[in-house]
């Protein structure tokens, strides 16, 4: 029943990026960040009713995810929106570090609130999703910005007076803005079907999330079980390990490397960058992940020193960093002109292995133990390997335009 409480806002965060991305395309990026926080707020502090049953608990669970979700895909959209090319790797790589540590980060605050009783796992995020709302009203300026209208008119000589300038432009406009495509709110669904033509992308996506990324829930789902002799604050600090390893990756190499990487293939190939071009840090970050897994599940079998599973979650994260942070510039370099659509896909897909994976891995240690289970999510993690090398080689060849009406 525990588990259920992780899968339900998963499902959530599938829906939400459907329902409301396409929106920040149309009004700005502003306003859906700033509704969708008050709704995962609204949601969060009904989890803190005394008298709420189970049932009701999960269906504010599920408004909380729907909330939640959109952010993940407009808060990328402002990444497109600011960044030049040549630093998009970190600015992405911050990105996923975000979301990479968020679920973590709440499972260490989380082991300290419960020392206080259960309502204070929710307090706690009311207050920070209120500090988040007012830094969003007061403090994040529109980024959604009509480029190809202001450059036509440059180049036409005409007149740029009435064109408001994204700071111009206030948190609780409501208007179109000018000179942008605006889709209608159903085309975030209709497009996230189109999107399955694309084999590029979603040869890129889904051998990731599906070796790789969705085994982090793996470790959230089961260190209460695995480390049950320990206090639930100890047990949030068992979290550290996770934390770390995903900050040490991002800050030590991840973002900035891969940016660096591409520019030197592309000056030794006459300044012409590919996507594939980013997908080598995929490789150390298999191997890092792999071994993580692996070193985990013998850890608590053979019940070694708690270190040696920090150590084994260390590895983990930084694999999943380095994993993340390819894939996602990957697929942002393959349709930049598309970025709400392509990380709408990405985060239904993500989240949709979020939503399954707790409904299996319970019984799956329960028949084989921990030992065989992680190791064979290591050895599944190693398939990356080949899958991502076919993918630099014939990547370019599955390539196909994107086009939406």
């Amino acid at each position: 029943m525990v588990n259920w409480t992780i899968a339900i806002p998963s499902l959530g965060l599938m829906a939400g990026p459907l329902l409301f991305s396409a929106l920040g395309d149309r009004w700005g990026r502003r306003p859906i960040l700033i509704g969708t926080c008050a709704l995962t707020m609204l949601a969060t502090g009904c989890t803190t009713i005394r008298s709420i049953g189970f049932g009701g608990y999960m269906v504010t669970r599920l408004i909380q995810g729907i909330g939640a979700g959109p952010s993940i895909v407009v808060g990328l959209s402002v990444i497109r929106d600011i960044s030049f090319e040549h630093e998009r790797g970190f600015n992405i790589g911050l990105w996923v570090m975000g979301i990479d540590i968020g679920g973590t980060m709440g499972c260490l605050v989380g082991g300290f609130t419960a020392l206080a009783n259960q309502y204070w796992a929710g307090y706690h995020v009311v207050i920070a999703y209120g500090i988040l709302l007012i830094l969003e009203i007061f403090f994040l300026p529109e980024t959604l910005f009509p480029r190809d209208l202001i450059m036509d008119r440059i180049r036409n000589g005409e007149c740029l007076a009435e064109i408001k300038r994204t700071k111009m432009i206030k948190p609780w406009n409501v208007t179109r803005i000018p000179g942008v495509a605006h889709p209608s709110p159903e085309q975030g669904i209709i497009r996230f079907c189109k999107m399955w033509l694309h084999p590029r992308l979603v040869l890129g996506v889904l051998p990731y999330v599906f070796c790789l990324y969705w085994w982090v829930l793996s470790f959230m789902t089961m260190v209460p079980a695995a480390y049950s002799s320990y206090k639930p604050e100890i047990q949030g600090l068992f979290f550290t390990g996770l934390i770390v390893g995903t900050i040490s990756a991002e800050l030590l190499v991840s973002g900035r490397l891969s940016d660096i990487i591409c520019s030197r293939l592309a000056a030794a190939h006459n300044n012409i960058r590919t996507p594939e071009m980013r997908l080598y840090l995929m490789y150390p970050g298999v191997v890092l992940a792999s071994t993580g897994t692996i070193l985990w599940g013998l850890s608590i079998d053979r019940q070694w020193h708690w270190i040696t599973g920090q150590v084994a979650f260390f590895l983990f994260s930084a694999g999943l960093q380095l994993g993340n942070c390819a894939v996602s510039t990957y697929i942002f370099d393959c349709y930049p002109e598309y970025i709400t659509e392509i990380m709408t896909f990405y985060a239904v897909v993500y989240n949709f292995s979020a939503f399954v994976e707790p409904w299996f891995i319970n019984y799956w240690v329960e028949a084989v133990g921990y030992t065989w289970c992680f190791i064979t999510q290591g050895f599944i993690i190693l398939l990356l390997g080949p899958i991502y090398m076919a993918m630099q080689k014939y990547g370019p060849t599955l390539a196909k335009e994107m086009a939406f009406l």
